[in-house]
């Protein structure tokens, strides 16, 4: 935009010419500034507003209406009109051009005779009642929804909502509940690095060694209690590898001992076997003989005897044979078992390690916040204070939502959210160690 100015060619006094050097400038800015009002971008009726309709002479016809969620108002007569996203001037018209084609039904009240009244536009006007509020969060006394009224800036709305206020938290004695944070804060990270140990046992287990590097790297940064709970798990670790070991070799011991045992029954088995055969081939030939008279029964009897008690032998070693397999298979289903449920087991440790260790964390961050939040209000109580607050203005249009940095002299528009964040000075002594993420 352009902005002329005609300077008149007046012939001044000297003193006139004196006084107009000096205030020349400010009459130019004002012009300017004028003009860039005028021209400014109108106010756009958005979700929300509380629209104001009436009409000159006809109290009937007056009517406060809120934009809803489609972006239409109710307007009299007429019914539902699309008003979000045009400015006042332009809905005025629309409503202007839309009732002015109304006959507005008035009946008397002495003889109850009906007239028609034909509304013209100057007859209707058209304001927003009520714009959508504003909203403040961050360090304010009371955060929350803010009636706008025009020309709102962000310190008449932090007034609004009771001030800065760094203690919107509210604590006792800060001094207090700062050696609380520290005290819990320690222990939530002894807890913490315990639980990172035991997440290095377990894997070592599943792993099935002995030791770990990660005990040591572990210590290196950690305190003297978390360092002896490192410790205590790297003892743990070499105990339960040894347990385990001892069962697992156990178990495999009478896994080779039973191999061993069924070998020498299939091979006796398999012995007797050929004997009982040749025992029933031979008593077949006596039988032959005895039939023919050429042996006696005693000798004929002793024979069947024979035959008899091989098979008896043949059929008690197939039975160990049957026992000695099933042992087999139930030691090597106790060997396997006892793997497998170990690492089921390790694996569920594992597990629930690993959300304790998550949960531990974020119990770490919120204590740490607090501790470093509780050592800010300390600082300010005993140095002053708090710096000049940040500003963040988050503004909706009819596409997008824009973030804007701002000063406490910044305009507001109906439906900003307001971020305010003091700028805080830490104490020295609460730096806090940094904690890994699991």
């Amino acid at each position: 935009m352009k902005v002329l100015v005609f300077w008149p060619a007046l012939r001044l006094s000297r003193r006139s010419r004196k006084w107009f050097g000096r205030r020349g400038g400010v009459i130019v800015v004002a012009l300017v500034w004028f003009a860039s009002a005028a021209c400014a971008a109108e106010y756009r009726v958005g979700i929300g507003d509380v629209i104001e309709i009436s009409v000159s002479g006809v109290p009937d016809l007056h009517q406060k209406s809120v934009v809803d969620l489609e972006g239409d108002i109710s307007v009299p007569l007429a019914g539902g009109l699309h008003a979000a996203g045009l400015s006042v001037s332009e809905l005025r018209a629309k409503v202007r051009e839309l009732l002015s084609t109304k006959l507005y039904r008035h009946q008397t009240a002495r003889d109850g005779h009906e007239n028609e009244i034909a509304i013209k536009p100057a007859e209707i006007s058209l304001e927003i009642a009520e714009y959508k509020p504003v909203y403040l969060s961050g360090d304010v006394a009371n955060p929350g929804e803010r009636a706008y009224r025009p020309g709102l800036t962000v310190r008449q709305a932090v007034a609004l909502a009771g001030g800065y206020d760094l203690m919107h938290i509210r604590m006792e004695n800060p001094f207090l509940e700062s050696a609380d944070f520290k005290s819990e804060y320690e222990n939530l990270r002894n807890l913490f690095v315990k639980q990172q140990a035991t997440i290095l046992r377990i894997r070592a287990e599943l792993d099935g060694r002995d030791e770990d590097q990660g005990f040591s790297n572990l210590s290196v940064n950690s305190p003297p209690v978390a360092a002896q709970l490192i410790k205590s798990e790297a003892q743990q670790l070499s105990a339960e590898q040894a347990d385990f070991n001892n069962e697992k070799n156990h178990l495999r011991a009478l896994l080779d001992q039973t191999e061993v045992q069924l070998s020498t029954l299939e091979k006796q088995y398999s012995e007797e076997q050929e004997g009982a055969k040749l025992d029933s081939a031979n008593l077949e030939r006596m039988d032959e003989l005895y039939k023919k008279g050429t042996i006696p029964l005693m000798r004929y009897t002793d024979e069947r005897r024979t035959v008899l008690l091989s098979s008896t032998r043949v059929l008690q070693t197939l039975a160990s044979v049957s026992q000695a397999r099933k042992d087999r298979a139930e030691i090597a289903r106790k060997l396997q078992h006892l793997e497998d449920q170990r690492r089921l087991d390790l694996t569920r440790q594992l597990q629930d390690t690993e959300i304790t260790l998550a949960a531990l964390h974020a119990k770490l961050e919120a204590v740490g916040e607090k501790l470093l939040y509780t050592g800010t209000i300390k600082s300010q109580l005993t140095r002053g204070p708090a710096g000049k607050p940040q500003v963040v203005i988050f503004r909706k249009d009819q596409t997008r939502t824009g973030r804007i940095v701002a000063s406490e002299d910044t305009e507001l528009s109906p439906g900003d959210v307001v971020e305010v964040a003091l700028q805080l000075d830490y104490d020295s002594d609460q730096t806090l160690k940094p904690v890994p993420r699991p």
